[in-house]
């Protein structure tokens, strides 16, 4: 099934999985259109409709699942056809916004010695402090994509939270357009709130589900006091448009909408007060490989289109090359390696990258044994 799939929908999903061997910048094979929905199901192959090779028998009739190739069985009316579903990956985008040189290359944002601690407890009551960063540097140019990667714990989540001031960092700078945000007046430090958004990891969890799309989308324009009423309803149609959603959306709530479309709408709000800087939180984590795709290759085209600085935190190493232009490997709340996406990816310097690269499995093994890290 790995290595000779018979169904389109098998060789879609094993197309959509980042690989790192290609090249950063390299857009991801996602399979068009949406998942299915379960409560309108299809008179055909559910897949007809997504499907390049479907044929007219396909949208009127399901076919049965059948033997195939090497004891594969197969639900398919098409035969011989996944291979050109799986033909290629698409070239690298030149499109891409890379970092300027000289002047235009001065860091938007700059994290300098940033260390946070939290109490903890340890035994007989004593509160030990857990450190979650212990002294990161980073910069991020504008233009950029910074791809943060790393194991649970490693302190990925806790940077994004104190770069949007959730957290307040124990010690350390955090300067944003030559600004430290520890001495920004109220004024400045709302204005600048409003220039660095979030993605959250779960879209499920993330968008309020006694609100509307549009509300949830509208809600940063009012806090920020952007726009009137017609504006604001205006900018809704416009976001939705922009991440690939009907703006007919706004009026229905988040149970309505799949896993991927969520994480667009979270997407949506987020640049609803059109900021500088988009920090990732582990954005498609909780999304299965297709709508993952959909998702990179759209944060991938909001970044070059808009400008914006993006900090795309995830496990997958693999992912994290295809979207950045720089990576930075965190291991204990530190930046333990950090430099060009393909030098990182190809050419680690410590032992602990060269141990994330080696447990990232192989996407289009030759033999079963290829599949194990």
């Amino acid at each position: 099934m790995l290595t000779r799939p018979q169904h389109p929908y098998t060789a879609g999903l094993l197309a959509a999985v980042p690989c790192l061997e290609s090249p950063a910048g390299t857009r991801l094979l996602g399979i068009p259109g949406s998942p299915p929905d379960p409560a309108a199901p299809a008179a055909g192959c559910g897949f007809a409709p997504r499907c390049p090779l479907a044929e007219d028998r396909c949208r009127e009739q399901a076919p049965a699942l059948t033997e195939g190739a090497a004891g594969v069985r197969s639900a398919c009316w098409v035969t011989g056809g996944p291979k050109d579903f799986t033909a290629g990956r698409e070239p690298a985008d030149d499109r891409v916004a890379r970092p300027a040189a000289g002047p235009a290359a001065t860091p938007l944002l700059e994290v300098t010695a940033l260390r946070k601690t939290f109490p903890g407890r340890g035994r007989a009551g004593r509160r030990d402090p857990v450190v979650a960063l212990d002294g990161v540097d980073l910069v991020l140019h504008p233009g950029e994509t910074l791809g943060i990667v790393g194991e649970s714990g490693s302190g990925k989540s806790t940077l994004a939270r104190t770069l949007v001031q959730v957290y307040e960092p124990t010690s350390g700078g955090i300067r944003f357009r030559g600004r430290e945000l520890s001495a920004a007046t109220p004024e400045t430090a709302e204005a600048l709130r409003r220039e660095v958004q979030m993605v959250f990891q779960d879209p499920f969890s993330s968008l309020n589900p006694r609100m509307t799309v549009g509300q949830i989308i509208v809600e940063p324009l009012i806090a920020h006091g952007l726009g009137d009423r017609a504006e604001r309803a205006e900018r809704v149609a416009a976001l939705l448009g922009q991440v690939g959603l009907d703006p007919d959306a706004a009026g229905r709530h988040p149970h309505a909408f799949s896993g991927g479309q969520r994480q667009r709408i979270g997407i949506a709000r987020a640049l609803a007060p059109e900021p500088s800087v988009l920090i990732c939180d582990e954005p498609v984590s909780a999304l299965d490989v297709s709508v993952q795709a959909q998702v990179v290759n759209l944060l991938t085209d909001l970044q070059r289109d808009l400008g914006l600085v993006l900090l795309f935190i995830a496990h997958d190493l693999a992912v994290v090359r295809q979207i950045s232009h720089r990576i930075a490997v965190m291991h204990r709340g530190q930046v333990v390696e950090t430099g060009a996406a393909d030098e990182v990816c190809t050419r680690p310097s410590h032992p602990y990258t060269r141990t994330l690269l080696g447990a990232v499995p192989r996407t289009a093994p030759s033999s079963p044994k290829e599949l194990r890290p």
